[in-house]
């Protein structure tokens, strides 16, 4: 599998991808093992890791899937001197890429783990990173009765137990398919004004950020109304 012949040679497959430019230049684009699916989306590891390592902050960074349903994580190590945050790194990566593809957990390391090939260990990074605690949500209840619609009409849909305000849409077990259930009965239950957009939910996947956008959407719908209701003077019509 692995050695091949051809051309009366013999060549080793390292599970690469990889392009020639014209010039003669070899593009790397990552493992051909390290295409994910996520959230319903398909997802080229190395993509994220590229988008990362192009940041100024970053020396080396390895994106990985943890847990069930998987969620993105990466690993960063900054280049010497470099003091920023994950919070930082985060808000940067949501301007490179869709927000399906930005890692809900980044640690940053003092070096990232080798292993006796002197390649990065992604073993161990997985490991590392299923059971950082950084990112445990919050159990808080759901505040008002909103939030209260909304957790309900999750665990309706996703068959899941009780959420909390904080719990995220998609690591509860939801995907692009419930997630546009979830759409279609928001407005069939009238909780939203009008049909929202499916990147909404990807965008505000908890409980309690999504109950701010619908009643931003709320505010936004009754502001047009008024507007709209001081165009015409009583009895022109």
């Amino acid at each position: 599998e692995r050695f091949v012949e051809l051309n009366g040679m013999r060549w080793y497959r390292t599970g690469d991808r990889g392009r020639y430019w014209p010039d003669g230049t070899l593009e790397f684009l990552g493992r051909q093992d390290h295409q994910v699916k996520v959230r319903g989306h398909r997802i080229e590891l190395g993509e994220i890791e590229s988008a990362l390592a192009g940041l100024p902050e970053i020396a080396r960074a390895v994106a990985v899937t943890v847990g069930m349903p998987p969620q993105l994580a990466a690993a960063i190590q900054l280049k010497q001197g470099v003091n920023t945050t994950e919070h930082d790194i985060k808000q940067l990566l949501q301007q490179l890429l869709p927000d399906y593809m930005v890692p809900t957990s980044l640690v940053i390391y003092q070096a990232l783990p080798l292993n006796a090939n002197g390649k990065v260990d992604r073993k161990t990074i997985i490991s590392e990173l299923a059971t950082h605690t950084t990112n445990v949500v919050d159990k808080e209840p759901p505040r008002d009765e909103l939030e209260r619609q909304l957790a309900e009409l999750w665990q309706e849909v996703l068959k899941c137990p009780a959420l909390s305000r904080y719990d995220d849409f998609f690591l509860s077990g939801g995907d692009s398919l419930t997630a546009t259930q979830i759409i279609q009965l928001l407005h069939k239950r009238h909780i939203t004004s009008e049909l929202i957009p499916l990147r909404a939910l990807f965008t505000a996947p908890t409980v309690a950020s999504l109950s701010d956008y619908i009643k931003q959407q709320w505010q936004t719908h009754s502001s047009i109304a008024i507007n709209e209701s001081t165009l015409f003077e009583e009895g022109t019509l």
